[in-house]
């Protein structure tokens, strides 16, 4: 029986070990390339795509977003040479997208999106998401 404990206790140990490394890694440059190609491959239900050039800064609280492009069903609709995020990425695990911070110092709108149906009208995602502070400037 002893040795069934150390054996689980070893496995658990592992299994944290596993996940701490995985954290770590993650906000690595490795980790922000692995993070930006995952954005590039989300696609959402009404057919928006985006990518992320690079990601400098912490994944974990602010974040520096280089080549910023959102496309549609047709092609760029967006493009910005840098984004700064502040956020809180542990709120994901409630199903939350809040940030505390965006800053687009320029961006290019290339034209009005068009998009596909969404399965679920009157609602862009199924997340809830807080932008809070802040101030905003068109010029």
């Amino acid at each position: 029986m002893r040795r069934v404990a150390k054996w689980i206790a070893g496995l658990v140990a592992a299994l944290v070990a596993i996940f701490a490394a995985a954290v770590l890694i993650v906000d690595t440059d490795i980790g922000h390339r692995w993070v930006a190609d995952r954005i590039a491959g989300v696609r959402t239900p009404s057919g928006l795509r985006f990518s992320v050039g690079r990601i400098d800064g912490s994944l974990y609280t602010r974040a520096t977003l280089r080549d910023v492009r959102v496309y549609d069903l047709d092609g760029l609709v967006l493009s910005a040479p840098v984004a700064r995020l502040d956020w809180a990425p542990l709120r994901w695990f409630a199903n939350r997208l809040d940030i505390t911070a965006l800053d687009v110092p320029v961006a290019t709108f290339a034209k009005w999106p068009r998009t596909g149906r969404a399965p679920m009208p009157g609602r862009c995602c199924p997340i809830s998401i807080s932008i809070s502070g802040g101030s905003r400037s068109t010029g």
